[in-house]
């Protein structure tokens, strides 16, 4: 490995970074905050199949309201038990205007349930790199697999995020 020298240039900018002064651009151009520069945020919320509520599949519940422009960068789904067998999760969204259709499996594919511990967890899925919200949107835990109705076992839901 050898070291870059003092005053050495790049072969070339990233996309983003190309709007920058420092990489010569002329005007640089305003760069969006959830993509350089932004907040980000955390969301964490539980849920409890056979407690909060029956938990059927090919159903969804609600993990998070994030607004208009929002980017999600992070998804982590940890369960205290299995869900039973052959279950599975998928994490996605669901515009809360009543009029468009969302995606059950943007941020995270169906991943399996079938035991204690971090079943999903770490970058979203490739449909989901840099995807911005269209609407003020639901993010949704989608029980995708298995037969019947998830076991009891509370589901820890993590979403990091940026919209400024």
């Amino acid at each position: 490995m050898t070291a870059i020298t003092a005053g050495t240039s790049p072969a070339y900018h990233g996309t983003v970074t190309a709007l920058t002064a420092q990489s010569g651009a002329s005007p640089s151009s305003m760069i969006d905050v959830g993509k350089w520069g932004g907040r980000m945020r955390v969301m964490h919320d539980t849920h409890t199949p056979g407690t909060t509520g029956t938990f059927a599949l090919n159903s969804f519940v609600t993990i998070g309201v994030l607004p208009k422009g929002a980017r999600i960068w992070e998804v982590g789904v940890y369960i205290s038990a299995t869900l039973g067998s052959s279950k599975t999760l998928s994490v996605g969204y669901l515009p809360t205007n009543g009029t468009t259709a969302g995606d059950d499996v943007k941020f995270a594919a169906a991943t399996a349930a079938t035991s204690a511990g971090w079943a999903i967890s770490g970058p979203v899925a490739a449909a989901g790199v840099d995807f911005e919200l269209p609407e003020e949107s639901y993010i949704t835990l989608h029980h995708a697999g298995g037969s019947g109705a998830a076991a009891a076992a509370t589901i820890h839901s993590m979403l990091t995020w940026v919209v400024d």
